[in-house]
């Protein structure tokens, strides 16, 4: 195992942060999805290492930790004597093993005692995300059957699936985001409970419920995954408004294009392929991702999405107007997903993508207007509502070679004074 830990650039920070411990007489293991991923062979992220040293000892021992949860024994050192990690993966988290009170409000223990490797695996969500790694005997510690769990492709909660879904109500989420990230099963048990606590997400924050989501869009069974989450009711508890799941087609449709779109990593994209749907529908309502915590630059990428496809639905030179926009890459993969699945006509994507390339510069970009408002100003034109319609009309003219010089647009705009 520690080859495969040695590949990882902060592997010997965390071999020296062991070794410290060790030296003070204070166990210390890896722990979670660093082991899971070195086990599975997959590339490895943060590293999380588990100890008996109490928090003050943590903190006396590595005056630069920070402390992000002393509360409950948790402790990040940032990567090679960093003030503060820099990013994903520039981190590494200490925490003290321990056993959690009971969980009232759905995400945090009212209580925690510090207490031994075994309890604490045994508190951890699923089983393949409980395993530890000695470091200083080269051995994998399992108390909850996690390796047989790896072995056969199987995501299990550990001990009691209800137990364990309602200390984290995200759970519910996270189960389907490591089946379809590992392409593992669902255990029937760890099933059956999401799918009878899954109303249950609503008291998840808005925030952790849209990282899931974010994280689950990266996976290239995302198709899988969001099929896992119609079936358990997790999409309806999430997204409240949207009905086009109910459509056997559509919903066909859905799971169709989110295999196409597989390895994407876009979230917004499959945000602006359920409005569309929902537009097949016929039931389109405002506020759609209430539920979610969308930045307003992801609204709008959606928004721009959808009336994209309309747009190029529609055809004509405002179709290519719109792909020369900065997101016009994200636009023609995203209209090449829905001609396939039949929601664009047949060949509308590609037609259009042929004439925007025709007509493209060496840049990728459609030629410049000939005339700007600076001209229509020369010309007389006063600043309003017509001016940047004359504009748009003179654009769509010269892309459709009515109009082929500067000279030709000035004559063209001076018969609309």
């Amino acid at each position: 195992m520690r080859e495969i830990f040695a590949k990882h650039p902060h592997w010997q920070q965390v071999i020296s942060i062991v070794q410290k411990l060790n030296a003070r007489g204070y166990v210390a293991f890896l722990a979670g999805g660093a082991v899971r991923d070195a086990l599975l062979g997959r590339s490895m992220h943060d590293f999380d290492i588990v100890t008996d040293a109490r928090p003050d000892d943590l903190g006396r021992l590595f005056p630069n930790a920070l402390d992000i949860g002393k509360q409950f024994g948790i402790m990040m050192i940032p990567v090679d004597g960093g003030e503060k990690p820099a990013q994903h993966g520039d981190k590494i988290e200490i925490a003290t093993f321990r056993s959690d009170g009971d969980y009232l409000d759905g995400r945090h223990p009212q209580s925690v005692s510090f207490s031994n490797a075994e309890e604490d695996a045994k508190r951890r969500d699923f089983t393949v995300n409980a395993i530890f790694f000695d470091i200083q005997n080269d051995r994998v510690i399992d108390y909850v059957d996690g390796l047989k769990d790896l072995k056969n492709g199987v995501v299990r909660a550990v001990g009691e699936p209800k137990k364990r879904f309602a200390e984290d109500k995200l759970r519910l989420l996270r189960a389907v985001r490591f089946s379809a990230q590992l392409g593992f099963q669902i255990d029937a048990d760890t099933l059956r409970a999401i799918h009878e606590l899954a109303d249950e997400i609503s008291v998840v924050s808005r925030e952790r419920i849209t990282a899931e989501l974010e994280r689950l869009a990266q996976s290239r069974r995302v198709a899988a995954g969001f099929s896992t989450l119609i079936d358990t009711r997790l999409f309806h508890a999430i997204f409240t408004t949207f009905q086009f799941v109910e459509s056997k087609l559509l919903r066909q449709k859905f799971l169709e294009a989110l295999s196409l779109l597989s390895g994407v990593g876009s979230l917004e994209m499959i945000l602006s392929l359920m409005v569309v749907l929902e537009q097949e529908h016929g039931a389109v309502q405002l506020n759609l991702f209430e539920h979610l915590a969308l930045s307003r630059a992801s609204r709008e990428r959606v928004s721009f999405l959808v009336r994209g496809v309309e747009t190029i639905k529609s055809g004509g030179e405002d179709a290519l107007l719109i792909l020369n926009t900065e997101d016009g890459p994200l636009l023609s993969e995203f209209g090449f997903t829905l001609e396939s699945i039949g929601l664009l006509p047949q060949r509308r994507m590609a037609d259009t993508l042929d004439r925007f390339l025709n007509l493209a510069d060496s840049s990728g970009k459609l030629p410049r207007p000939f005339l700007s408002g600076d001209d229509l100003k020369n010309l007389g034109f006063k600043p309003g509502p017509k001016f940047g319609e004359i504009l748009t009309e003179l654009y769509r003219k010269q892309l459709r070679g009515e109009i082929q010089t500067r000279e030709e647009a000035l004559r063209a705009a001076k018969s609309d004074c």
